[in-house]
């Protein structure tokens, strides 16, 4: 099964909604807005481990009993922890790739 799946249209394809100019065309509040969006991205990518771990698991270990537990075979993992995991570890290998930190 693949991973990601690219849609291409070649030809007959909608005009865009919004046409977007080329950045060097952009107006310097614009400019700073896009930068200033693209810090946070930045912030929250780098927090989303952290809130993962001392949040959001430990609130599905204990404040929901453990239910997830229950959404699998007994004895096998649970494939939505594995993919949000998996993802949790993308989310910080991208992080340490832009930052240069191991």
């Amino acid at each position: 099964m693949p991973k990601y799946l690219l849609l291409k249209h070649y030809r007959g394809a909608p005009e865009p909604h919004r046409p977007v100019p080329p950045m060097d065309e952009w107006a310097p509040q614009d400019i700073e807005a896009h930068m200033a969006f693209l810090r946070h991205v930045s912030e929250l990518l780098e927090k989303t481990p952290r809130f993962w771990e001392n949040y959001v698991r430990p609130l599905l270990d204990f404040e929901a009993g453990g239910v997830h537990r229950y959404l699998t075979t007994a004895g096998q993992p649970n494939p939505y922890l594995q993919a949000v995991e998996a993802n949790i570890e993308e989310v910080r290998r991208l992080v340490r790739e832009r930052t240069g930190k191991k």
